[in-house]
């Protein structure tokens, strides 16, 4: 893939509902972003609600129809949003120095411990939901959908901002088939598991170089990414006006 140029639009450019977080992407009418305002983050998860416990049921439904737990004290959210500002799609991102929900939930699913794959430099993602009226639904001519314009958003985030190169993700098979055949770069990590309503579940390593090479939608898209976040090591010297 040849060096991409970040574009960097004006704030007035923006949707009103994303002007004030920090935009990561943007296709068609739907723009990534990573969360940065509770308001944006109860979003998610009452989104993560409609999926995880009133679809799946693995997870007890609540009153306040928001669903979240321990790990999200600390984790970021990276959202997708339509221009009237539904969010449709996340997913969480916790780093090496955090507790996992691999290790709290599904230990069996890594033939070696997670500690080391901190120490390999890995994070994990998990809680991906996406509107169940957004999935296999595209939002441009190419065929782009709102997963996909989370994964770039994902990789955007991991890759530039927090120098990471390595992801764990632990998934439905048919979903790691999904992420496959898009030209995401995923292992198994260990065994399949099956969960009490027998659904199965295991881990995957997500290698993102590998990924911003052959992810077909990555490719076509990275022209439109817009970048006001700066590493973390040199934040200063990046931030977009």
């Amino acid at each position: 893939m040849s060096p991409h140029t970040a574009i960097q639009l004006k704030q007035d450019t923006l949707p009103d509902h994303v002007s004030n977080t920090s935009i990561v992407s943007r296709i068609s009418a739907y723009t990534g972003f990573v969360a940065a305002s509770e308001k944006h983050r109860f979003s998610a998860y009452r989104l993560r609600h409609q999926v995880y416990c009133e679809e799946l049921n693995w997870q007890p439904r609540q009153n306040s129809r928001l669903e979240s737990d321990v790990f999200d004290t600390d984790a970021t959210s990276i959202c997708v949003a339509s221009d009237e500002g539904k969010i449709v799609a996340t997913i969480r991102l916790l780093d090496e120095t955090q507790a996992w929900l691999v290790d709290h939930s599904f230990p069996d699913t890594l033939t070696r411990s997670s500690m080391h794959l901190r120490k390999k430099g890995y994070i994990e993602a998990s809680r991906l939901a996406i509107c169940p009226s957004m999935r296999n639904v595209p939002i441009d001519s190419s065929g782009t959908t709102a997963l996909d314009l989370l994964l770039i958003t994902l990789i955007n985030y991991s890759w530039d901002y927090l120098g990471k190169k390595s992801v764990l993700i632990t998934t439905t098979p048919l979903m790691a088939v999904t992420l496959k055949r898009r030209g995401i770069a995923i292992e198994q990590a260990g065994e399949i598991i099956t969960m009490a309503d027998n659904c199965k579940v295991a881990s995957y390593l997500c290698d993102l170089e590998v990924s911003r090479d052959q992810y077909r939608h990555y490719g076509n898209y990275m022209h439109q990414s817009i970048w006001p976040l700066a590493p973390k090591a040199n934040v200063a010297s990046r931030i977009a006006v």
